[in-house]
């Protein structure tokens, strides 16, 4: 299981971060893809299935981010 250090370690900028800052573009494969098995740092404008399901749940504010960072955090 991972442990999402990467993303754990983001947790106190994206506090304070607009839904744009973790939604959109290289950051957001960055924040949510660098913890996985998979993540190559040379394929960053590849998106899986599993980050557009995410961040469909956080764009229509069904879940938030705080609920993705309790999540990986227990």
């Amino acid at each position: 299981m991972a442990d999402f250090a990467h993303l754990k370690a983001s947790a106190p900028r994206l506090a304070t971060a607009s839904d744009a800052a973790y939604l959109g573009g290289p950051e957001c494969v960055d924040l949510f893809c660098r913890d996985c098995q998979f993540f190559r740092d040379d394929e960053r404008s590849l998106e899986c299935n599993a980050l557009a399901v995410l961040k469909r749940l956080l764009s229509k504010k069904i879940i938030s981010l705080e609920d993705v960072i309790r999540a990986v955090s227990d």
